[in-house]
């Protein structure tokens, strides 16, 4: 496991090539899981940033270039390439994205590989699978399907029972579960019966929705990974899903014994915190809690351990997403906030609670509860007031040569 956070060190972005027809959701996909109401910032395979304006003039003409890579702000760490839409007949444009999938896969630069596929198949339509569009399954690449717009085939579903003389009330109970075997006869199905099958699923309703979300696509992609090293990097990439990198946080941790290791291994899937702030967390923790060693040498201890970094980790994500150079001031701050608190105090309770003798799945999935359940809250009073100093903007060169634009809030 040591290789992963040395790749996590080294490469800082996770790549996902996003393919499917027009109308599939692609975009709505993207900014739904970035948490992003803008459109992404668009670079040339070399790292210079595209005018929008160039870009819309070329996707106007049709023309459209997949090796661009598209960055959302609210979560520069992924990188996008968009195969934009296929249809009926478009075999070049299949062969392009067939071509694009092989020129990155025979690299060996593992940042420069795609490490994901998301394959968009809308649902509302009549056409399942384009007749070419099986050989997408013929690659290493984790391959995960999207069924989009699955309300739009409960409607159809409604329609054919109120076709079939069901009254409303009838037609209303029955739509769900018709909807999910013609999603399986018509899609499922061929996809199956292909050479190579997709590593998973993941069925969503129209993510234009306020309240729609991507959370299973995020965990499903997760768990087709099985390199630890990209497990890693998607994990602690990803801002969607906190509770995602507390469930890794803990499975990695929960049964280690060397101090060093467990807080390694704790914060190494939350995407704010870098390696070298490992050193900091230790002085910090034996500042605070000098028998913090001896802790682990229990089941119940190491516990307690686990879920005081996954507390004060996930505090210091949501409270202002601090990266980098704030996170140390920040996990001080919550450290503060925590230890000697009536949360730690019901978390040690209900950790007391737990079965030492508890297979380790149970104990994992125990454990990830009680942290979830106890969250710190920066609007109560364990927390000083925090003033606005100021709002700056900047601009930095990342490590593929990329110039981001960026904007940090400093509070005291």
């Amino acid at each position: 496991m040591d290789k992963a956070i040395d790749v996590r060190r080294k490469i800082s972005h996770f790549r996902i090539l996003i393919i499917g027809r027009a109308n599939a959701g692609k975009t709505t996909i993207l900014k739904k899981v970035c948490n992003s109401v803008e459109d992404p910032e668009i670079y040339d395979p070399d790292g210079n940033k595209i005018d929008p304006e160039i870009v819309n003039e070329s996707a106007e003409r049709g023309l459209h270039d997949i090796d661009n890579q598209l960055i959302f702000m609210s979560n520069p760490q992924f990188i996008f390439h968009d195969s934009r839409g296929f249809e009926g007949g478009s075999a070049d444009e299949i062969q392009k994205v067939i071509a694009f999938i092989r020129e990155r896969g025979e690299t060996t630069e593992l940042s420069e590989q795609l490490h994901a596929i998301w394959y968009c198949l809308p649902t509302d339509g009549n056409r399942p699978l384009l007749e070419a569009e099986d050989r997408f399954f013929e690659i290493s690449v984790p391959l995960i399907v999207i069924f989009t717009k699955f309300d739009g085939l409960v409607t159809k579903a409604f329609q054919q029972l109120r076709g079939e003389g069901k009254n409303i009330r009838m037609a209303n109970a029955g739509k769900i579960e018709l909807a999910q075997r013609m999603l399986t006869t018509n899609y499922r199905d061929q996809l199956n019966g292909v050479a190579f099958k997709p590593s998973a699923y993941v069925q969503l309703d129209d993510m234009r929705l306020e309240w729609s979300s991507c959370t299973e696509l995020i965990n499903q992609t997760a768990n087709t990974l099985t390199d630890d090293a990209l497990l890693l990097l998607f994990v602690s990439v990803q801002r969607n899903n906190i509770d995602l990198c507390i469930w890794w946080a803990v499975r990695e941790a929960l049964d280690d014994k060397e101090l060093t290791s467990v807080i390694k291994w704790t914060l190494a899937y939350f995407p704010h915190v870098w390696d070298k702030n490992v050193a900091f967390c230790i002085d910090a923790l034996k500042n605070k809690l000098p028998a913090v060693e001896y802790l682990i040498e229990t089941p119940l201890g190491l516990a307690q351990l686990v879920a005081l970094l996954c507390i004060c980790a996930e505090h210091t994500f949501t409270e202002g997403s601090v990266f980098e150079e704030g996170f140390g001031t920040a996990f001080v701050i919550a450290l503060d906030a925590y230890v000697g608190s009536p949360t730690e105090a019901a978390v040690t309770t209900e950790i007391s609670e737990m079965d030492p003798e508890a297979d380790f799945e149970t104990r994992r999935d125990k454990l990830c509860d009680i942290i979830k359940a106890h969250r710190l809250r920066a609007d109560s009073n364990m927390f000083p007031k925090k003033v606005l100093l100021l709002t700056a903007n900047f601009r930095y060169t990342n490590r593929h040569g990329m110039i981001i634009d960026a904007t940090t809030e400093i509070f005291i």
